[in-house]
């Protein structure tokens, strides 16, 4: 029989796209809406105790940097795109909750979205992996893709 840990990391392995994609997507931008409409003025003090540029620019780059992921890189935007969706969630979620952690949760926050954009982005190498597939690609030579 099946641990309840091994259980979790087998599921999290068969559908980790479709995870990562509904958190990145759907689910956090109405969560956000949600949060917006019951506590607005709490959100919009937050937002300007915290800006974007001292706390989530700074943030995102941070964690871009150390997971070697760079402005030539392909998966760039999508990570940045995903950690400024993780800097409003996390503002917003603290401001909901009247909690002041708000600098630390950012940087937890961008943290996991940035791993989710990357499990997104490389979804055909990855199922290519999975499949024991050769990934090929047409606009350029990749030594590894054949």
């Amino acid at each position: 029989m099946e641990s309840r840990k091994e259980y979790r990391k087998k599921y999290y392995q068969e559908h980790r796209y479709d995870l990562c994609k509904n958190l990145i997507n759907d689910g956090t931008h109405k969560r956000l809406i949600l949060l917006y409409e019951n506590h607005g003025n709490e959100i919009n003090k937050y937002l300007l105790k915290y800006p974007f540029d001292e706390f989530g620019d700074k943030t995102i780059k941070k964690h871009l940097y150390r997971m070697q992921i760079y402005k030539s890189n392909s998966i760039y935007d999508d990570c940045y795109d995903a950690g400024m969706t993780a800097y409003l969630y996390s503002v917003y979620q603290c401001a909901s909750t009247a909690k002041d952690y708000v600098v630390p949760y950012i940087n937890k926050v961008v943290r996991i979205y940035i791993l989710c954009a990357i499990v997104v982005a490389n979804e055909v190498k990855n199922i290519c992996k999975e499949n024991n597939f050769k990934t090929i690609y047409l606009d350029k030579y990749d030594k590894e893709a054949y």
